[in-house]
């Protein structure tokens, strides 16, 4: 109805201007390195505004390289509307609208390793610590029932690179 068309008229990204800053330094003396960026989006869309950043920085013994990473984004909706009428009418509609809508506040501490065993192939083993902020899920999606808003949680990845 009426609610529905206003909410897709404000948050839908058809017809409409996505514009991003963003910067970024870095320093590699081939043994060391340290960089950042930052990023800033301006939409009126679904899709968050926001801004997004990390700084990270590593040493390179031989064929290891350990690293270590500290990265954050906030993103600001001004509110998340929704849907008003019986629940058991709205009710999945508006988890689905906020799913979609949500703000996304976390930051991330990452420390990991690559090891360059051969030509052109990397082996990586990387943990995560994800803290989300301020009654945010983060970039977390599926989230379970028994899931705690603003809860830490923690990841360990291993991948391998290579070229072809």
């Amino acid at each position: 109805g009426p609610q529905g068309e206003a909410i897709y008229d404000k948050f839908s990204a058809h017809d409409r201007e996505f514009r991003q800053i963003g910067a970024g330094i870095w320093h590699d003396t081939g043994k060391w390195f340290a960089g950042g960026e930052w990023s800033r989006a301006y939409t009126d869309t679904m899709i968050a505004p926001g801004d997004s950043w990390y700084v990270t920085g590593g040493y390179r013994f031989g064929k290891l390289t350990p690293y270590l990473t500290y990265s954050g984004t906030r993103t600001h909706f001004d509110n998340i509307p929704s849907l008003s009428g019986p629940p058991f009418v709205v009710g999945g509609l508006n988890n689905l609208l906020h799913a979609l809508l949500r703000l996304v506040n976390q930051t991330t501490i990452t420390v990991g390793t690559r090891w360059d065993f051969a030509e052109n192939m990397a082996f990586k083993a990387q943990f995560d610590h994800i803290k989300p902020e301020n009654n945010s899920n983060g970039t977390l999606t599926n989230v379970q029932p028994n899931y705690d808003l603003g809860d830490s949680v923690n990841l360990l990845s291993f991948t391998l690179d290579f070229v072809f």
